[in-house]
Protein backbone atom coordinates (compact mmCIF):
# COMPACT_ATOMS: atom_id res chain seq x y z
CA UNK A 1 0.00 0.00 0.00
CA UNK A 2 1.47 3.47 -0.39
CA UNK A 3 -0.04 6.72 0.17
CA UNK A 4 -3.63 5.29 1.07
CA UNK A 5 -3.63 2.73 -2.09
CA UNK A 6 -3.76 -0.43 -2.61
CA UNK A 7 -2.11 -2.03 -5.97
CA UNK A 8 -3.82 -5.71 -6.78
CA UNK A 9 -2.61 -7.90 -9.27
CA UNK A 10 -6.02 -8.84 -10.52
CA UNK A 11 -9.38 -8.70 -10.65
CA UNK A 12 -11.36 -11.56 -12.39
CA UNK A 13 -14.01 -9.88 -14.51
CA UNK A 14 -16.44 -12.53 -15.74
CA UNK A 15 -18.55 -10.63 -18.00
CA UNK A 16 -21.97 -10.93 -19.08
CA UNK A 17 -22.55 -7.94 -21.73
CA UNK A 18 -23.34 -9.93 -24.97
CA UNK A 19 -25.21 -12.62 -22.67
CA UNK A 20 -27.31 -11.26 -19.78
CA UNK A 21 -26.75 -7.98 -20.80
CA UNK A 22 -28.85 -8.71 -24.05
CA UNK A 23 -31.35 -9.96 -22.07
CA UNK A 24 -32.60 -6.35 -21.22
CA UNK A 25 -35.95 -5.57 -23.99
CA UNK A 26 -34.74 -2.82 -26.61
CA UNK A 27 -30.81 -4.42 -26.65
CA UNK A 28 -29.51 -5.92 -29.29
CA UNK A 29 -26.62 -7.38 -30.92
CA UNK A 30 -25.67 -8.62 -33.85
CA UNK A 31 -22.44 -10.53 -35.20
CA UNK A 32 -20.28 -7.80 -36.14
CA UNK A 33 -21.18 -5.96 -33.10
CA UNK A 34 -20.05 -9.20 -30.64
CA UNK A 35 -16.70 -9.48 -32.66
CA UNK A 36 -15.72 -5.45 -32.29
CA UNK A 37 -17.74 -5.77 -28.54
CA UNK A 38 -15.40 -8.79 -27.41
CA UNK A 39 -12.25 -6.89 -29.01
CA UNK A 40 -12.80 -4.27 -26.68
CA UNK A 41 -13.33 -5.97 -23.62
CA UNK A 42 -10.28 -7.88 -23.87
CA UNK A 43 -8.47 -4.62 -24.77
CA UNK A 44 -9.57 -3.56 -21.07
CA UNK A 45 -8.00 -6.36 -19.64
CA UNK A 46 -11.07 -8.74 -19.12
CA UNK A 47 -10.29 -12.50 -19.15
CA UNK A 48 -14.06 -14.28 -19.05
CA UNK A 49 -16.77 -13.13 -21.91
CA UNK A 50 -19.67 -15.09 -22.00
CA UNK A 51 -22.06 -15.90 -24.37
CA UNK A 52 -24.63 -18.04 -24.93
CA UNK A 53 -25.16 -20.19 -28.37
CA UNK A 54 -27.87 -22.89 -27.37
CA UNK A 55 -30.18 -19.79 -27.75
CA UNK A 56 -30.24 -19.59 -31.57
CA UNK A 57 -28.54 -21.08 -34.29
CA UNK A 58 -27.54 -17.54 -34.85
CA UNK A 59 -26.30 -17.52 -31.40
CA UNK A 60 -24.23 -20.36 -32.36
CA UNK A 61 -22.66 -19.21 -35.61
CA UNK A 62 -21.72 -16.02 -33.66
CA UNK A 63 -19.70 -17.97 -30.82
CA UNK A 64 -18.08 -20.23 -33.50
CA UNK A 65 -16.92 -16.95 -35.16
CA UNK A 66 -15.72 -15.55 -31.58
CA UNK A 67 -14.06 -18.53 -31.03
CA UNK A 68 -11.94 -18.50 -34.14
CA UNK A 69 -10.92 -14.69 -34.12
CA UNK A 70 -9.90 -14.87 -30.08
CA UNK A 71 -8.28 -16.35 -27.71
CA UNK A 72 -10.76 -19.54 -27.43
CA UNK A 73 -9.95 -19.84 -23.58
CA UNK A 74 -11.41 -16.79 -22.90
CA UNK A 75 -14.93 -17.01 -24.73
CA UNK A 76 -17.33 -18.96 -22.26
CA UNK A 77 -20.28 -20.72 -23.15
CA UNK A 78 -22.87 -19.65 -20.88
CA UNK A 79 -25.77 -22.80 -20.50
CA UNK A 80 -28.31 -25.47 -18.82
CA UNK A 81 -26.98 -27.92 -16.52
CA UNK A 82 -26.98 -31.17 -18.63
CA UNK A 83 -24.30 -33.03 -20.09
CA UNK A 84 -26.13 -32.56 -23.11
CA UNK A 85 -25.35 -28.78 -22.72
CA UNK A 86 -21.73 -29.64 -22.26
CA UNK A 87 -21.51 -31.39 -25.05
CA UNK A 88 -23.11 -29.21 -27.21
CA UNK A 89 -20.36 -26.26 -25.76
CA UNK A 90 -17.54 -28.79 -26.24
CA UNK A 91 -18.58 -29.42 -30.06
CA UNK A 92 -18.68 -26.18 -30.94
CA UNK A 93 -14.89 -25.62 -29.61
CA UNK A 94 -15.31 -24.06 -25.87
CA UNK A 95 -12.55 -24.85 -23.48
CA UNK A 96 -14.59 -23.33 -20.76
CA UNK A 97 -18.09 -23.28 -19.40
CA UNK A 98 -20.59 -21.38 -17.13
CA UNK A 99 -23.31 -24.00 -15.89
CA UNK A 100 -25.64 -22.99 -13.68
CA UNK A 101 -28.62 -23.96 -11.49
CA UNK A 102 -30.98 -22.62 -9.21
CA UNK A 103 -30.75 -22.87 -5.84
CA UNK A 104 -33.82 -21.12 -3.96
CA UNK A 105 -37.08 -22.99 -2.96
CA UNK A 106 -38.62 -20.65 -4.83
CA UNK A 107 -37.40 -21.40 -8.34
CA UNK A 108 -36.32 -25.62 -7.50
CA UNK A 109 -40.30 -25.49 -6.78
CA UNK A 110 -41.37 -24.36 -9.86
CA UNK A 111 -38.54 -26.42 -11.73
CA UNK A 112 -39.87 -29.40 -10.50
CA UNK A 113 -36.45 -30.49 -8.37
CA UNK A 114 -35.69 -31.33 -5.42
CA UNK A 115 -32.57 -29.78 -3.61
CA UNK A 116 -31.12 -33.26 -3.60
CA UNK A 117 -31.82 -33.84 -7.05
CA UNK A 118 -30.27 -30.39 -8.15
CA UNK A 119 -26.93 -31.29 -6.07
CA UNK A 120 -26.70 -34.73 -7.77
CA UNK A 121 -26.74 -33.08 -11.29
CA UNK A 122 -24.54 -30.91 -10.48
CA UNK A 123 -21.61 -33.04 -9.09
CA UNK A 124 -22.77 -35.53 -11.96
CA UNK A 125 -22.51 -32.44 -14.76
CA UNK A 126 -19.50 -30.23 -13.35
CA UNK A 127 -17.21 -34.11 -13.27
CA UNK A 128 -18.52 -34.55 -16.40
CA UNK A 129 -17.32 -30.97 -17.75
CA UNK A 130 -14.26 -31.67 -16.31
CA UNK A 131 -13.30 -34.96 -17.29
CA UNK A 132 -13.87 -33.54 -20.90
CA UNK A 133 -11.36 -31.23 -20.39
CA UNK A 134 -12.87 -28.22 -20.04
CA UNK A 135 -12.76 -24.97 -16.91
CA UNK A 136 -15.93 -25.14 -15.02
CA UNK A 137 -17.63 -21.70 -13.80
CA UNK A 138 -20.43 -22.41 -11.90
CA UNK A 139 -23.53 -20.14 -10.85
CA UNK A 140 -25.62 -20.52 -8.41
CA UNK A 141 -29.14 -18.59 -9.41
CA UNK A 142 -31.09 -17.01 -6.64
CA UNK A 143 -28.50 -17.47 -4.09
CA UNK A 144 -29.94 -15.18 -1.83
CA UNK A 145 -32.90 -16.35 -1.55
CA UNK A 146 -31.54 -19.69 -0.61
CA UNK A 147 -31.27 -21.54 2.40
CA UNK A 148 -27.43 -20.22 3.23
CA UNK A 149 -26.70 -23.91 4.39
CA UNK A 150 -28.05 -25.36 1.36
CA UNK A 151 -25.77 -22.69 -0.27
CA UNK A 152 -22.70 -23.77 1.48
CA UNK A 153 -23.19 -27.59 0.89
CA UNK A 154 -23.63 -27.06 -2.88
CA UNK A 155 -20.35 -24.86 -2.93
CA UNK A 156 -18.24 -27.69 -1.19
CA UNK A 157 -19.84 -30.37 -3.30
CA UNK A 158 -18.73 -29.70 -6.36
CA UNK A 159 -15.92 -27.43 -5.79
CA UNK A 160 -13.09 -30.04 -6.70
CA UNK A 161 -14.60 -29.22 -10.44
CA UNK A 162 -14.79 -25.94 -10.32
CA UNK A 163 -12.54 -22.74 -11.33
CA UNK A 164 -15.02 -20.47 -8.98
CA UNK A 165 -18.35 -20.47 -7.83
CA UNK A 166 -21.04 -17.37 -9.07
CA UNK A 167 -23.24 -16.08 -6.18
CA UNK A 168 -25.89 -14.64 -7.69
CA UNK A 169 -28.42 -12.28 -6.02
CA UNK A 170 -31.21 -12.62 -8.90
CA UNK A 171 -33.58 -10.43 -8.51
CA UNK A 172 -31.43 -8.24 -6.28
CA UNK A 173 -32.94 -8.19 -2.77
CA UNK A 174 -29.27 -7.75 -0.98
CA UNK A 175 -28.47 -4.34 0.71
CA UNK A 176 -25.14 -3.18 1.59
CA UNK A 177 -24.73 -4.72 5.20
CA UNK A 178 -26.75 -8.00 4.04
CA UNK A 179 -24.10 -8.68 1.13
CA UNK A 180 -21.15 -8.29 3.52
CA UNK A 181 -22.42 -11.07 5.94
CA UNK A 182 -24.11 -12.99 3.32
CA UNK A 183 -20.77 -13.13 1.59
CA UNK A 184 -18.30 -13.14 4.47
CA UNK A 185 -20.05 -16.17 5.87
CA UNK A 186 -20.05 -18.44 2.83
CA UNK A 187 -15.92 -17.33 2.12
CA UNK A 188 -15.33 -18.38 5.65
CA UNK A 189 -16.99 -21.99 4.81
CA UNK A 190 -15.93 -22.81 1.61
CA UNK A 191 -12.49 -23.64 -0.29
CA UNK A 192 -12.86 -22.47 -4.10
CA UNK A 193 -13.06 -18.78 -5.13
CA UNK A 194 -15.91 -17.02 -5.16
CA UNK A 195 -17.77 -14.58 -7.40
CA UNK A 196 -20.64 -12.15 -7.30
CA UNK A 197 -23.56 -11.25 -9.56
CA UNK A 198 -25.96 -8.34 -8.63
CA UNK A 199 -28.65 -7.29 -10.05
CA UNK A 200 -30.19 -3.42 -9.97
CA UNK A 201 -33.67 -3.96 -8.84
CA UNK A 202 -33.08 -1.81 -6.26
CA UNK A 203 -30.75 0.28 -7.53
CA UNK A 204 -27.65 -1.06 -5.34
CA UNK A 205 -26.14 -3.62 -7.49
CA UNK A 206 -22.69 -1.54 -7.81
CA UNK A 207 -22.48 -0.80 -3.92
CA UNK A 208 -23.15 -4.41 -3.28
CA UNK A 209 -20.23 -5.51 -6.21
CA UNK A 210 -18.15 -2.96 -4.53
CA UNK A 211 -18.86 -4.59 -0.77
CA UNK A 212 -18.40 -8.05 -1.92
CA UNK A 213 -15.26 -7.62 -3.39
CA UNK A 214 -13.83 -6.17 -0.17
CA UNK A 215 -14.85 -9.10 1.44
CA UNK A 216 -12.71 -11.10 -0.41
CA UNK A 217 -15.12 -11.93 -4.00
CA UNK A 218 -12.18 -12.59 -6.36
CA UNK A 219 -14.72 -12.56 -9.41
CA UNK A 220 -16.80 -9.87 -10.22
CA UNK A 221 -19.52 -10.80 -12.93
CA UNK A 222 -22.00 -7.99 -14.45
CA UNK A 223 -22.29 -6.01 -17.43
CA UNK A 224 -20.26 -3.00 -19.49
CA UNK A 225 -22.89 -0.28 -18.88
CA UNK A 226 -25.08 -2.13 -16.76
CA UNK A 227 -27.09 -3.17 -19.01
CA UNK A 228 -29.67 -6.84 -18.61
CA UNK A 229 -32.87 -7.62 -17.78
CA UNK A 230 -35.54 -5.92 -15.87
CA UNK A 231 -33.36 -3.24 -13.78
CA UNK A 232 -30.16 -4.06 -15.23
CA UNK A 233 -26.53 -5.64 -13.61
CA UNK A 234 -23.63 -4.61 -11.27
CA UNK A 235 -22.28 -2.08 -13.72
CA UNK A 236 -18.76 -3.52 -13.75
CA UNK A 237 -16.91 -0.87 -15.60
CA UNK A 238 -18.12 1.74 -12.85
CA UNK A 239 -17.29 -0.52 -9.95
CA UNK A 240 -13.96 -1.07 -10.77
CA UNK A 241 -13.57 2.99 -11.64
CA UNK A 242 -15.09 3.99 -8.14
CA UNK A 243 -13.13 1.30 -6.34
CA UNK A 244 -9.91 3.22 -7.40
CA UNK A 245 -11.42 6.27 -6.33
CA UNK A 246 -11.06 4.28 -2.93
CA UNK A 247 -7.58 3.22 -3.23
CA UNK A 248 -8.53 -0.17 -4.90
CA UNK A 249 -6.47 -0.47 -8.23
CA UNK A 250 -5.78 -3.80 -10.26
CA UNK A 251 -3.03 -4.32 -12.63
CA UNK A 252 -4.62 -5.84 -15.52
CA UNK A 253 -7.22 -3.88 -16.00
CA UNK A 254 -6.95 -1.01 -18.38
CA UNK A 255 -8.75 2.10 -16.74
CA UNK A 256 -8.50 4.63 -19.65
CA UNK A 257 -10.83 2.39 -21.65
CA UNK A 258 -13.54 1.83 -19.45
CA UNK A 259 -15.58 5.09 -20.51
CA UNK A 260 -15.53 4.46 -24.25
CA UNK A 261 -16.28 0.75 -23.87
CA UNK A 262 -19.82 1.75 -22.20
CA UNK A 263 -20.25 4.30 -24.67
CA UNK A 264 -19.82 1.35 -27.41
CA UNK A 265 -22.01 -0.60 -25.98
CA UNK A 266 -24.73 1.44 -25.47
CA UNK A 267 -24.32 2.44 -29.41
CA UNK A 268 -24.38 -0.86 -30.38
CA UNK A 269 -26.60 -2.06 -28.09
CA UNK A 270 -29.49 0.12 -28.84
CA UNK A 271 -30.58 1.47 -24.88
CA UNK A 272 -29.40 1.75 -21.49
CA UNK A 273 -30.52 0.11 -18.41
CA UNK A 274 -33.84 0.79 -17.17
CA UNK A 275 -34.43 2.46 -13.37
CA UNK A 276 -35.44 0.23 -11.05
CA UNK A 277 -38.94 0.66 -10.03
CA UNK A 278 -39.52 1.73 -13.43
CA UNK A 279 -41.72 0.58 -15.99
CA UNK A 280 -39.53 -0.86 -18.22
CA UNK A 281 -37.76 -2.53 -14.87
CA UNK A 282 -40.72 -5.36 -15.10
CA UNK A 283 -40.09 -6.29 -19.53
CA UNK A 284 -39.55 -9.53 -19.64
CA UNK A 285 -37.83 -12.16 -22.20
CA UNK A 286 -36.10 -14.59 -21.49
CA UNK A 287 -38.37 -18.61 -22.04
CA UNK A 288 -37.12 -19.43 -18.28
CA UNK A 289 -38.46 -16.28 -16.71
CA UNK A 290 -41.61 -15.82 -18.36
CA UNK A 291 -42.47 -19.60 -17.49
CA UNK A 292 -41.74 -19.29 -14.16
CA UNK A 293 -43.26 -15.67 -13.89
CA UNK A 294 -46.89 -17.09 -15.32
CA UNK A 295 -46.55 -19.38 -12.49
CA UNK A 296 -45.52 -17.42 -9.93
CA UNK A 297 -45.28 -13.53 -9.90
CA UNK A 298 -41.86 -13.24 -7.48
CA UNK A 299 -39.91 -16.00 -8.87
CA UNK A 300 -37.88 -13.16 -11.04
CA UNK A 301 -39.10 -10.06 -9.41
CA UNK A 302 -37.99 -8.68 -6.67
CA UNK A 303 -41.55 -7.59 -5.68
CA UNK A 304 -44.85 -7.37 -7.28
CA UNK A 305 -44.69 -4.90 -9.91
CA UNK A 306 -48.63 -4.09 -8.90
CA UNK A 307 -46.82 -2.24 -5.49
CA UNK A 308 -45.69 0.45 -7.92
CA UNK A 309 -48.37 0.44 -10.44
CA UNK A 310 -46.70 -1.41 -12.66
CA UNK A 311 -47.46 -4.57 -14.44
CA UNK A 312 -45.37 -7.63 -16.23
CA UNK A 313 -44.98 -7.10 -19.80
CA UNK A 314 -43.89 -10.06 -22.01
CA UNK A 315 -41.79 -9.50 -25.35
CA UNK A 316 -40.59 -12.03 -28.13
CA UNK A 317 -37.26 -12.41 -29.42
CA UNK A 318 -34.30 -14.24 -29.50
CA UNK A 319 -34.22 -15.74 -25.69
CA UNK A 320 -38.77 -16.71 -25.90
CA UNK A 321 -39.29 -19.98 -25.53
CA UNK A 322 -42.68 -21.88 -26.20
CA UNK A 323 -44.36 -20.87 -22.95
CA UNK A 324 -44.31 -17.29 -23.95
CA UNK A 325 -46.27 -18.00 -27.65
CA UNK A 326 -48.53 -20.69 -25.35
CA UNK A 327 -49.83 -17.85 -23.34
CA UNK A 328 -50.07 -15.39 -25.94
CA UNK A 329 -51.99 -17.54 -27.88
CA UNK A 330 -54.19 -20.28 -26.05
CA UNK A 331 -54.78 -23.15 -27.80
CA UNK A 332 -54.34 -21.46 -31.24
CA UNK A 333 -51.68 -23.22 -32.39
CA UNK A 334 -50.37 -27.20 -31.71
CA UNK A 335 -47.21 -27.46 -29.46
CA UNK A 336 -45.20 -28.43 -33.08
CA UNK A 337 -46.55 -25.06 -34.39
CA UNK A 338 -45.25 -23.34 -31.46
CA UNK A 339 -41.98 -24.38 -31.86
CA UNK A 340 -41.96 -23.23 -35.73
CA UNK A 341 -43.38 -20.07 -34.51
CA UNK A 342 -41.12 -19.41 -31.92
CA UNK A 343 -37.91 -20.72 -34.41
CA UNK A 344 -39.31 -18.06 -36.65
CA UNK A 345 -39.42 -15.26 -33.99
CA UNK A 346 -35.64 -15.90 -33.02
CA UNK A 347 -34.76 -15.22 -37.02
CA UNK A 348 -36.47 -11.82 -36.87
CA UNK A 349 -35.39 -10.82 -33.80
CA UNK A 350 -31.26 -11.63 -34.57
CA UNK A 351 -32.16 -10.16 -38.09
CA UNK A 352 -33.97 -7.06 -37.53
CA UNK A 353 -32.25 -6.37 -33.80
CA UNK A 354 -35.50 -6.49 -32.23
CA UNK A 355 -37.68 -7.99 -29.68
CA UNK A 356 -41.55 -7.57 -30.52
CA UNK A 357 -44.45 -6.37 -28.53
CA UNK A 358 -47.43 -8.55 -27.83
CA UNK A 359 -49.16 -7.16 -30.71
CA UNK A 360 -46.56 -6.83 -33.32
CA UNK A 361 -46.09 -10.39 -32.58
CA UNK A 362 -49.77 -11.76 -32.84
CA UNK A 363 -49.29 -9.64 -36.38
CA UNK A 364 -46.17 -10.95 -37.15
CA UNK A 365 -47.59 -14.70 -36.83
CA UNK A 366 -50.36 -14.16 -38.48
CA UNK A 367 -48.54 -13.02 -41.81
CA UNK A 368 -46.92 -16.81 -41.27
CA UNK A 369 -49.55 -18.71 -41.60
CA UNK A 370 -51.54 -16.19 -43.91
Amino acid sequence: MQNGKTKKPQIIILDGTLRDGEQQIGVNFNCSDKILITKKLLEAGVEQITVMPIVSKDEEETSKKLLKLNPADKIYSDTMLGTKFVDHSYDLGFKNIVLFSSLSDRLLKIKKITKRQNLEKAIAVCKYAKERGMGVVFAGEDATRADINYVIKFIKSIQENISSFILCDTVGILTPRKTKTFMSHIKNNVKCKLGAHFHNDRGLANKNTIIAVKNGVEVISGTAGGIGERAGNADWCDVLIELKNEGVEFGNIDYSKLRKLKALVYKRGGARPAKPYSSRAFWHESGIHVRALLEDKLSYNSFPPEKFGKRNKFFYGKFSGTASYKDLFGEKYTDTQLIKIRDKMKELSYKNKKSYSPGETKDLVSRMSA
